[in-house]
């Protein structure tokens, strides 16, 4: 099979699996114009200290998701990352819940926001300066899977910030999923599946990338 006619075919598939799924997504902050103005992104993978799923794993589905679609602005999935920048506890998740789970608190999570890019400043800028972006996206995830009781579900938040490190979007995201698989590698990978297509459609709908 043609490399040509092969990319063509991952892009409509990746189009038609898109039209099939719906994620439940809200947007607390767009700064539509400045966002308009940047031509290059650097994305950041956030997730908890001890993922369910290893981080390689989630990065390379990833990466299979965003290679076929035609970039509109420079996109560039970072590799190595520390702790500091890609991992998270509880209590510093951008993702805030009331005690009761039911509330999205979002004056909260600007403030977790705004303390994570205060304390990880530096280490920010320098991935900007050394890979010459103009945006970071940090794509926090939280993936949960029990083979046991049949279901998966993840919740996300998209924050997006400049040079400067303003914010200049943030939606979030949570959906659960009920599976009916005897396979737990399937289930992994159908989970991954999901992660990585929320992204995508993410950056089709900012116009970051097309498919």
């Amino acid at each position: 099979m043609r490399p040509a006619f092969l990319k063509t075919l991952i892009i409509c598939c990746t189009v038609a699996a898109a039209s099939c799924s719906t994620y439940s997504t809200r947007t607390e902050l767009s700064a539509w114009k400045q966002l308009k103005s940047v031509q290059s992104f650097g994305i950041l993978l956030r997730l908890p200290a001890n993922p369910r799923i290893p981080r390689a794993e989630i990065q390379e589905n990833i990466s299979q998701w965003l290679s076929p679609a035609k970039q509109m602005k420079k996109t560039v999935l970072a590799g190595r990352c520390d702790d500091a920048l890609c991992a998270y506890g509880e209590s510093n998740r951008f993702f805030q819940l009331s005690d009761d789970n039911n509330t999205f608190l979002s004056f909260k999570a600007r403030g977790v926001i705004n303390l994570y890019l205060r304390q990880n400043e530096a280490a920010l800028k320098n991935i900007m300066t050394e890979n010459s972006l103009d945006s970071l996206i940090i794509y926090e995830v939280y993936p949960v899977l029990s083979f046991e009781m049949q279901f998966m579900d993840f919740e996300s938040v998209i924050c997006i910030v400049d040079r400067e490190l303003n914010v200049l979007f943030i939606d979030r995201q949570s959906n659960r999923y009920e599976a009916d698989e005897i396979n737990m590698d399937r289930m992994k990978k159908s989970l991954m599946d999901r992660i990585s297509e929320r992204l995508l459609l993410k950056l089709t709908d900012l116009g970051i990338v097309k498919v």
